[in-house]
């Protein structure tokens, strides 16, 4: 954002897939999704995988802590 002066999208693809959004107040939050052979592992590893809480109503905020950013995205 210091160097352009616009809002941005910050897309880093990886193990994770994460999306941030910066703009002049700085870190507004954001979403982690599996990266492809993350997400391709979960099948393989079936029904040893662990229950988790999923966030299922839209919300206007965007997520700044790790287990909301990967909730929300699902």
């Amino acid at each position: 954002y210091k160097a352009d002066k616009v809002p941005l999208l910050i897309i880093d693809s990886g193990t994770y897939t994460t999306m941030d959004v910066v703009t002049q107040n700085g870190f507004l939050g954001g979403y982690i999704f599996p990266g492809p052979q993350t997400f391709a592992k979960a099948f393989q590893d079936g029904d040893r995988l662990k229950g988790h809480q999923v966030v299922a109503e839209a919300s206007d905020t965007l997520p700044h802590d790790t287990k909301t950013a990967m909730a929300a995205s699902y």
